[in-house]
């Protein structure tokens, strides 16, 4: 993801957890990442829904450190996209490179 610092590894996975795309090589990491990002995804889409607030487009998990992981939903044909970032990026400009770089599914 150019232009955002401290990006650690992105993971494209679908809904039920199997990852289809990543910039990791360790296999067991990507399994993790992918099954824990599908687990925030389902927690964040039924939240958003309970609470009548539409659609849930973003997920965000941030660690005291300022380190976190931002879960994207709706890329399309049930794919998400989850990215994981070091206490150096500056999270505007994560999410605005998000928002601007893949079309969320309306």
């Amino acid at each position: 993801m150019e232009g955002v610092n401290g990006v650690e590894c992105i993971v494209v996975f679908r809904d039920d957890g199997a990852a289809t795309h990543s910039s990791l090589a360790d296999g067991w990491l990507l399994d993790k990442v992918a099954a824990l990002s599908s687990l925030l995804c389902e927690v964040g889409r039924i939240t958003a829904a309970e609470l009548g607030k539409g659609v849930a487009e973003t997920i965000t998990v941030r660690a005291g450190d300022g380190s976190g992981v931002v879960v994207f939903t709706g890329l399309g044909q049930a794919r998400n996209l989850s990215v994981v970032f070091s206490k150096e990026t500056k999270l505007g400009v994560l999410l605005y490179t998000l928002r601007h770089e893949y079309q969320v599914e309306k």
